[in-house]
């Protein structure tokens, strides 16, 4: 039987361990300096402009031989150009869709939030509306 004398040495054994005492930094927690990602949105993208983005992208999925849908927005988000490249899958005309609108709304490419949930453990960027990872 464990007496109240030996729980209590247990107990504060337990809590003069560094690991015990210290809580971990929540990235939450931190406040910037400065803005992150303060990137203005800018004017919104002509067909032109829009239409030599994606013939840029074809042409390096082309060199890696990707078969990728390719959709262009503009500021707000909203679809400007779209190319589905021969045997691109059929999902992935809505992923591109999304993912273009994540990286306009937010001001950052989407690789930010997987990065967040995958290496970060910020599991709670997938309840933002409108991200895609």
């Amino acid at each position: 039987m464990i007496t109240t004398r030996q729980c209590i040495a247990v107990t504060a054994l337990l809590m003069s361990l560094p690991w015990m005492s210290a809580r971990a930094a929540s990235p939450l927690d931190t406040v910037p300096e400065n803005m992150p990602f303060d990137i203005p949105y800018g004017a919104p993208i002509s067909l032109e402009l829009a239409r030599q983005a994606i013939n840029a992208a074809a042409a390096e999925a082309r060199s890696h031989h990707w078969k990728l849908n390719i959709a262009v927005v503009d500021s707000g988000g909203n679809l400007v150009a779209f190319e589905r490249m021969d045997g691109a899958q059929l999902a992935s005309i809505a992923i591109s869709e999304h993912k273009a609108r994540a990286a306009a709304t937010f001001r950052r490419e989407t690789k930010i939030f997987e990065n967040a949930i995958q290496v970060g453990g910020n599991t709670y960027v997938t309840t933002l509306d409108g991200i895609i990872a």
